[in-house]
């Protein structure tokens, strides 16, 4: 190589613009060290609940639906892997279907490496969050190293490590953020018209739906407010009328960012009101209390996820202060740091970010990002910590460590971390007020503080960390899902569904089959209603928006054209072998009634009756001159008497049967055994047989109130005693023997033949629309098992019909006598108006454009 051309790689190597390199190459060492405590316990990056219920199941859908989409533009609106069926934006637009960062990543990976592509796609996640720090940033700091160190500590916050890692689509907010920042000072500063940063930005936030576009659009005014007084009003003078005509181009630009994602936005905001996500629960509460605040005091920079997520670095805390004491500091940015942090405290602000519900933590990023940015502006100024500073530190973290050393247990791990941080701690200001090689001391520090934060947030307990690499999935869990399905066979020539759930309650999309289970935060408010009216899947009340299979009922699994379902084998209470049974008295999707019961009337039964009542009769919302109308019917439901006996030595409660009364139940026609319980309160699991029963007490966010639970407990087993069944709580409940009940419901099996006897023919579910054949002796109701949509609409012999809501959470379609072709299609409420506003939006952007364009070149815009 030439002498001029290493001369300009150097040259080009220590300009401002290549903090990207440096940062890439630090963020690339850090992250191979923070994940060494994955890597040892041999987890992967696919965190427990949400991520193994839906985000990664949602993740390597897709893949599929990409594909699909993009290879024959084929728009797959409505999915019966979902669940029972639902609305593909709707369910998915949370978890993120339509997040680019997801889109990328299973797209450049074979389908068999999903696991890796969902790790790569959280990695990306994660250094893009630095590389908007750094795109924003560098307006206000020109130092390399204190750029990149700011965007390391930024990707690594706890917020990112926490709720990032936890629900991979909060990570696209603090990437978004500062391109939104960057955007309104560009139209503060700069009397430009449109900035395509902001569009482009909010555009990518609103495709992921309007939970975290609103957090976002809130704190961006949050910004506006205190720049544009600090700034514009305090500092350059500007009169209110100039602020105001600045604030409405921005709100203009914001609007056309908004529009543009209408697409996606508006149907996921209908989804809100058509899901089964409560909006309310809104209480206002100014200051947390003092055990809230002081318990986060200490963990004002030793991290404790399962305490806090707005741990900050100590640098932050450090640059916070000294920039605090400076004089020439940027007054809207210390104010907003400050400001920022103060309303960790104020349940108020947390219920506002989230919609005006319960109070939360997930709009937090941003007190870090606002104190990292001042940290990089402290170093920018090149002030050392004096000795007036160095003291208020120095009582910061004193305060933060006693406090942390109370609430803490006092093991070999807390002494650790406490020599680790303190010495941290009181290290920086030396290094701060370092002259020589100052810049490369603070990033290799800043490098250094950041690896110890990561390391102690997914370490062991043991060593003093808080463990929560323990909270995520082994890898391979893509073929566990997989294989939770294997060696079962699906027919070609029907619908079918299969009752599995002994794996994610996603599972469907991985597996690709039809299921009864669901985990997603916006899912049919119908089927979830049928559930709750049922009483299936015990525990279904307390999370309106989970869906655990059918409980293995003969009458449910018929009903829904279930071919094939779970049940489970027990060792001991809370430990099960699943196993898959045939339905041998499986019903196609489309079959008939000829009368129906009232709502109003089916409202009155026990589950069991129900249960029996809904394959006798259709059950309808109103009265339908045409049908007939019949009464409620009871069916043969018995008590069975009962003994108990605790089982000391197992921690269990042993249920013994009368053996009279099992005995003649037995030797009748073939039914099931329930175990009801009622005014029953706690918080943990109950093991019921081989079922299971979650119960979370009133101060759960999720707790709707339940108090009655009814079990299929489908394995009874037998000892010298008798025949037994036995419970076992984990967790504390008020469990009162006298409010358990036990029956044998006797199933109507001439009722499941019947139905069967007159189905949908030469069905064809093709995309977004399901077409089929049947003949009629008489004027008949055509039940589907599709959970009740607006966006159905129903042709029988070409002629559009109402479609009627029936068996609680699904659909009905009167007929005449005579053969008929039926024809559903689907439309996602809300798609069409949402194209129009991105249309709309879109065109608007490319007039300004050009407009903007014209006038520079005749000179009238600079």
């Amino acid at each position: 190589m030439n002498i001029e051309n290493r001369l300009y790689i150097n040259d080009w190597m220590n300009k401002r613009n290549n903090v990207y390199i440096l940062y890439s190459a630090v963020f690339l060492i850090v992250c191979v060290i923070i994940f060494i405590p994955f890597i040892l316990r041999g987890n992967s990056l696919v965190p427990n609940a949400d991520g193994y219920n839906q985000i990664f199941p949602v993740f390597v859908y897709c893949r599929e639906f990409w594909l699909e989409f993009f290879t024959g533009w084929n728009w797959k609106s409505f999915d019966f892997l979902i669940g029972l069926g639902d609305d593909v934006l709707f369910a998915l637009h949370n978890p993120g279907l339509f997040d680019v960062f997801s889109i990328f990543s299973t797209l450049i990976f074979p389908e068999k490496y999903m696991e890796i592509a969902y790790c790569f796609c959280v990695v990306l996640k994660l250094y893009m969050c630095g590389i908007a720090f750094i795109f924003y940033v560098k307006r206000y700091a020109c130092t390399k190293y204190y750029i990149a160190m700011g965007a390391l500590i930024y990707s690594f916050n706890v917020y990112e490590l926490f709720w990032g890692m936890n629900f991979s689509t909060f990570l696209n907010v603090p990437i978004t953020f500062p391109f939104i920042l960057y955007g309104i000072d560009e139209l503060l500063e700069h009397n430009k018209k449109i900035s395509l940063i902001m569009i482009f930005a909010l555009f990518l936030q609103g495709i992921n739906g309007f939970y975290l576009l609103y957090i976002e659009c809130l704190l961006a005014i949050f910004y506006f407010l205190f720049v544009a007084y600090y700034r514009l009003y305090k500092k350059e003078k500007k009169p209110i009328r100039f602020i105001a005509d600045r604030m409405l181009n921005i709100a203009y630009n914001g609007l056309l960012g908004v529009l543009l994602s209408g697409i996606i936005l508006i149907p996921s905001i209908l989804s809100m009101f058509l899901g089964t996500r409560e909006i309310g629960g809104f209480a206002i509460q100014l200051f947390c209390g003092m055990d809230k605040f002081i318990s986060g005091i200490g963990d004002l920079f030793i991290p404790d996820v399962y305490n806090t997520v707005s741990t900050l670095s100590i640098i932050i805390i450090g640059g916070i202060i000294s920039y605090s004491c400076t004089r020439s500091a940027k007054k809207e940015f210390k104010y907003l740091a400050l400001v920022s942090w103060g309303l960790l405290w104020c349940p108020f602000w947390g219920s506002i970010m989230n919609g005006f519900s319960y109070s939360s933590d997930r709009w937090t990023f941003v007190v870090t990002f606002f104190g990292v940015l001042v940290m990089v502006l402290a170093l920018e100024s090149k002030e050392k910590i004096l000795r007036n500073v160095k003291i208020i530190y120095a009582l910061v973290v004193i305060t933060s460590l006693i406090i942390h050393i109370i609430q803490s247990e006092k093991n070999v791990g807390l002494i650790i971390r406490i020599l680790i941080f303190e010495g941290l701690a009181f290290s920086l200001p030396y290094i701060w007020n370092w002259e020589k090689e100052r810049e490369r001391a603070i990033l290799i520090f800043g490098t250094i503080t950041t690896i110890c934060m990561g390391l102690f947030t997914f370490g062991p307990k043991i060593v003093g960390g808080c463990g929560y690499s323990a909270n995520f999935k082994e890898v391979g869990i893509y073929n566990e899902i997989k294989d939770s399905v294997a060696g079962i066979e699906r027919e070609d020539d029907r619908f079918e569904r299969w009752d599995v759930y002994d794996s994610s309650l996603a599972a469907s999309l991985v597996g690709g089959y039809y299921g009864t289970s669901e985990y997603f935060s916006m899912l049919n408010s119908y089927a979830s209603e049928f559930y709750q009216e049922m009483f299936i899947s015990p525990g279904i009340k307390v999370s309106s928006f989970c869906l655990r299979g059918l409980d293995g009922r003969q009458e449910m699994e018929s009903l829904l054209s279930v071919s094939k379902y779970m049940d489970f084998i027990t060792d001991k209470p809370g430990e099960y072998v699943s196993f898959i049974k045939d339905n041998e008295y499986f019903i196609p999707l489309g079959f008939t009634y000829d009368s129906y019961v009232l709502r109003e009337e089916f409202e009155k039964l026990n589950p069991m009756d129900k249960s029996g009542q809904i394959l006798n009769t259709l059950v309808l919302e109103d009265e339908y001159a045409n049908y007939k109308k019949e009464d409620i019917q009871e069916t043969n439901n018995l008590k069975i008497n009962y003994r108990t006996d605790v089982m000391n030595e197992e921690e269990s409660i042993r249920v013994y049967l009368s053996e009279k009364d099992f005995n003649s139940l037995c030797e009748e026609e073939k039914g099931e055994i329930y175990v009801s319980f009622r005014e029953l309160h706690g918080d943990g699991y109950f093991y019921v047989g081989n079922k299971e029963i979650e119960m979370k007490n009133q101060n759960h966010i999720y707790y709707t109130g339940i108090e009655e639970f009814w079990v299929n407990v489908s394995e009874i087993k037998c000892d010298e005693n008798g025949y037994y069944f036995e419970m076992k709580f984990d967790g504390i409940s008020d469990f009162d023997v006298s409010k358990m009940n036990i029956y044998w419901h006797e199933i109507d099996y001439s009722a499941i033949k019947e139905r069967q006897q007159n189905t949908l023919s030469n069905l064809q579910i093709l995309t977004n629309q399901i077409k089929g054949e049947i003949s009629c002796s008489k004027d008949e109701l055509l039940f589907m098992s599709i959970p009740y949509s607006v966006g159905w609409s129903a042709y029988v012999d070409d002629e559009e019909v109402d479609i009627m809501k029936a068996n609680i959470g699904f659909m009905a379609i009167p007929l005449e006598e005579g053969t008929h072709t039926i024809e559903l299609f689907y439309e996602t409420p809300g798609l069409k108006v949402g194209a129009i506003c991105s249309l709309v939006s879109f065109l608007i952007i490319i007039v300004n454009i050009i407009y903007i364009r014209k006038n520079k070149r005749n000179g009238e815009i600079e």
